[in-house]
């Protein structure tokens, strides 16, 4: 072993080497959408008079073709002002053969062709859809958030800065597809730049703390075998003779750390290291 000279620097710890906040939002995510999915396609099949309907939900990678595409958004107030909390994204054809289910009726594929301006109907579905897949998901993410409210949106959001959950549902022998877009889940800067700032203060005291801690070393300077029959005879005062050990380590706990030889020095007892143990 060797002393570290006082000006030799301790190795930099870093606190959040392995955590991305980014990865870590999504993978709450993807369990939020698997512990909702149940209750979101036993509450849509009740909405649309439909008992055979499946629903699925994934995160979507890319981003989907805004043109033709219609904007719910919802809202909760959020440190004392409105801010927005989830959109829903979704062809008009797609709303108006919801709306025909929700009047029971059958929907047709290719009915839907004509722009036209958007229907009371619709736009109370539309909102409808958005609290319904939105609430209990984004409640998971903002715990102290305020009362939400939803609406049509005046604008499609900035899907590069947003996730995007797309959820499909089969039934009557169609599938019909629409978004989700969950804005406040996906902009970690905020995260990043508190744990950054943690990071380099965690760090800092952990560089200055760390090497003053101390650790107890513990050496085995001997053995010797003993017969089993003769444990039971042995007697307060007894003595045993002893070997010391030519080869030992040293140990932290259980876990061994430096290598070497117990010897003797200026009529002590040490113990010589050889190095560390990988």
């Amino acid at each position: 072993m060797h002393p570290v000279a006082p000006e030799a620097q301790f190795p930099r710890y870093d606190f959040f080497r392995k955590h991305d906040p980014q990865l870590e939002q999504r993978r709450q995510l993807a369990v939020g959408l698997e512990a909702c999915r149940r209750g979101w396609a036993s509450r849509l099949g009740a909405m649309l008079y439909r008992t055979e309907l499946s629903l699925s939900c994934r995160l979507q990678q890319g981003q989907p073709e805004l043109g033709s595409l219609l904007c719910f958004g919802m809202e909760h107030e959020q440190q004392g002002q409105m801010r927005p909390s989830a959109w829903l994204l979704i062809e008009q054809s797609t709303l108006y053969q919801l709306a025909e289910m929700s009047f029971g009726g059958t929907p047709v594929q290719g009915r839907e062709d004509k722009a036209r301006p958007i229907s009371e109907t619709e736009r109370r579905l539309g909102s409808s859809l958005l609290t319904l897949f939105a609430t209990n998901l984004v409640a998971q993410f903002l715990l102290n958030a305020g009362p939400g409210r939803v609406g049509m949106a005046a604008s499609v959001p900035d899907l590069s800065a947003v996730t995007l959950v797309s959820i499909d549902i089969d039934c009557a022998g169609q599938r019909l597809s629409w978004q989700l877009a969950l804005p406040v889940l996906l902009n970690p800067e905020p995260v990043k730049q508190e744990q950054a700032a943690l990071g380099v203060q965690l760090s800092g005291v952990l560089n200055e703390r760390l090497p003053q801690l101390t650790n107890r070393l513990r050496v085995s300077l001997a053995e010797f075998e003993l017969p089993l029959g003769q444990l039971p005879l042995l007697q307060e005062g007894d003595i045993l003779p002893i070997h010391l050990l030519q080869e030992t380590r040293a140990r932290v706990g259980e876990q061994p750390v430096l290598k070497g030889r117990v010897a003797e020095q200026q009529g002590m007892l040490v113990f010589a290291s050889h190095g560390f143990i990988d």
